[in-house]
């Protein structure tokens, strides 16, 4: 059995997620849940979604010579959310996550990523 990442405020799992009463349930590939959320450029706060993150850098990863790199698109993911930041805070902006994002990309070896990401 995979075992669940539990932190103050977050919750993620790849494939599976704990439901009520401990029981698990099955969650869209991908997908991470976190009670932290999101603020957006206009004002507006939203659930944290990382689907929208994983579809920006498949995105920019089909965009590349290299192609998609699922691993590091995870990795990126997991230190977003287990960020201090992210976890200090009830939300974060979309700026914050973006420059994140950004940054982590320019310490991979995916630099080429980074570039079609920012465009």
């Amino acid at each position: 059995m995979e075992k669940f990442l539990r932190q103050k405020k977050i919750k993620i799992k790849i494939k599976t997620v704990m439901g009520e009463n401990d029981k698990v349930m099955p969650l869209d590939t991908g997908e991470i849940i976190a009670s932290t959320k999101v603020i957006k450029r206009d004002g507006r706060i939203v659930e944290f979604n990382s689907k929208k993150i994983v579809r920006a850098l498949t995105r920019a990863m089909e965009k590349t010579d290299l192609g998609i790199d699922t691993e590091i698109i995870d990795r990126i993911i997991n230190s977003l959310i287990n960020s201090k930041t992210f976890k200090d805070s009830d939300a974060v902006d979309v700026d914050f996550i973006q420059n994140f994002i950004e940054n982590d990309l320019m310490k991979s070896r995916r630099k080429d990523v980074a570039k079609e990401y920012i465009l």
